[in-house]
């Protein structure tokens, strides 16, 4: 496709937004470096070091100062400031006390900006985690939202953040940049599976642990999903390491691949040494014309870099979030494709099929016959998703890991498990593959044209954004999710 003809974020809606999503299977990665000293490159390096993360606030509390949730906790050293408050360290004070999680934390207490409600900001931190299961995010272990001053106490990483490990060797080895990568997907993909967006990735809010992987802490500025209503200057990250949608605050392109540019822009900075926040000449203001991205290779800065991962980086890193993956559980693929060694498809599922020819998509949506249908795909994006499926041919295969939603707008789809026919589906409009799209996990049946199918293809993010902004759409969709289950319940029974 020529740059002439892809769509530009002026084009590019909430509701149709030009399919780019991919199709890599995953693979098994082979071992990466566990001590987070071996991931980084020698400190001789003449390169640019990571600065401190964010400008220093006031301090609100002293060293020795109790605090009180469900047990007790005593200050005793200083971990960190930020924008909006301060990290410390903290012992248990309880004795005797089985039932206490550790006998250490972080505690973090909020200092809001002027106008800015310090308990909202820790409740919507505290949200965010408490809806968070993994390794890859802290466990909150206490919290108090009452009091003169609300806190929230996590697990404590005593090898501090990545951002620490900088400045004793500012570039980090590929084995290192592999493993981040995995790491802060992992931490995100269950984030967004929870409608929860970050916003802030960068190497201050990334923790190392004992086994020198990488945790991604600091939701303080987490959104939902879908924030074009509701996000505030807070949401727009930090400079340098913001996604071009939140420098040019373009709230309606903010979703789960804004998250994405971040997990790239971090990882382009510790492979390259260079901190983004002082060097705002490096970041593009165009994409780059070969690799769609916003940053630079890193290869201009890393001689003999694989060319693997300077693709993964700036996959992640595009320019324009409709050329980024479609969410974390794609990326995580795409990343772990790459790392085994295999290639990464970089065209869109639409492209890959062949576009169907403008005269036969015309017709196609033409004849649908549901108004609301009618009204979604009046306008000229809605081809840019449209693809055929001849008679027999799978849409997708059980067990596979797949990232793509379909909408059926004519035709019938057989829903197989093995070789057992478990449904026909031929009502235009409806959902099919959605759940393993937004989660990432396998198929649990195969999908089969019966004769010529034409449906809508979309990846995770513009699956979120295209329900929330056609709410008559989410409520069938809830309907038809009800029906399933309720099939489902049949059938094993």
């Amino acid at each position: 496709m020529s740059e002439e003809s892809k769509p530009t974020a002026a084009r590019r809606g909430p509701a149709l937004a030009r399919a780019t999503g991919r199709h890599p299977s995953l693979a098994g990665a082979p071992p990466i470096p566990s001590r987070t000293d071996a991931m980084f490159e020698p400190a001789t390096v003449a390169l640019t070091g990571l600065s401190a993360p964010t400008p220093a606030t006031p301090d609100l509390v002293e060293l020795g100062q109790e605090f009180r949730g469900t047990w007790g906790w005593r200050l005793d050293g200083k971990l960190g400031r930020g924008g909006y408050g301060a990290v410390y360290h903290a012992v248990r004070i309880d004795d005797g006390s089985v039932d206490a999680p550790a006998d250490e934390a972080a505690i973090k207490v909020f200092h809001a900006p002027d106008g800015v409600d310090p308990d909202a900001m820790l409740r919507r931190e505290l949200s965010a985690l408490l809806a968070l299961r993994s390794d890859r995010i802290p466990a909150v272990l206490d919290w108090s939202a009452s009091g003169a001053i609300g806190f929230v106490a996590m697990q404590h990483y005593r090898r501090g953040s990545l951002w620490d490990a900088s400045q004793r060797r500012p570039r980090m080895k590929p084995a290192g940049v592999w493993r981040l990568l995995l790491d802060l997907l992992e931490g995100l993909r269950v984030a967004h599976h929870a409608a929860v967006l970050h916003l802030d990735i960068k190497p201050s809010n990334v923790l190392v642990d004992d086994q020198g992987g990488f945790v991604l802490t600091d939701f303080g500025i987490a959104q939902g999903s879908y924030v074009a209503q509701v996000v505030g200057a807070a949401g727009l990250g930090t400079r340098g390491f913001q996604a071009p949608e939140q420098a040019h605050r373009d709230i309606d392109g903010i979703d789960v691949r804004t998250d994405l540019w971040g997990v790239g822009a971090t990882a382009w900075a510790m492979l390259t040494g260079i901190d983004l926040s002082k060097r705002p000449d490096v970041l593009l203001a165009e994409p780059d014309p070969e690799t769609h991205a916003g940053l630079p290779r890193p290869s201009a800065f890393v001689p003999g870099l694989e060319p693997a991962l300077e693709q993964a980086v700036l996959q992640l890193a595009a320019f324009d979030p409709v050329d980024r993956p479609g969410g974390a559980a794609e990326a995580l693929a795409i990343v772990r494709r790459l790392l085994s060694g295999h290639s990464a498809a970089t065209s869109t599922a639409v492209e890959l099929r062949g576009r169907l020819p403008q005269t036969e998509a015309q017709a196609v949506l033409a004849g649908l016959l549901d108004p609301l249908w009618q009204a979604i795909c009046g306008g000229d994006a809605a081809s840019d998703f449209l693809v055929r499926y001849s008679d027999g041919e799978l849409l997708c295969r059980e067990g596979e890991r797949s990232y793509h939603a379909y909408a059926l707008l004519r035709g019938t789809v057989r829903i197989e498990r093995g070789s057992r026919l478990l449904a026909t589906i031929d009502r235009e409009g409806t959902f099919l593959g959605e759940v393993s799209t937004l989660t990432g996990s396998p198929r649990t049946a195969s999908m089969r044209a019966q004769g010529t199918v034409y449906a809508m293809l979309f990846n995770a993010a513009e699956l979120e954004q295209f329900v929330v902004a056609n709410p008559a759409v989410a409520l069938r969709l809830v309907h038809s999710l009800c029906e399933r289950l309720e099939r489902e319940s049949k059938l094993r029974g």
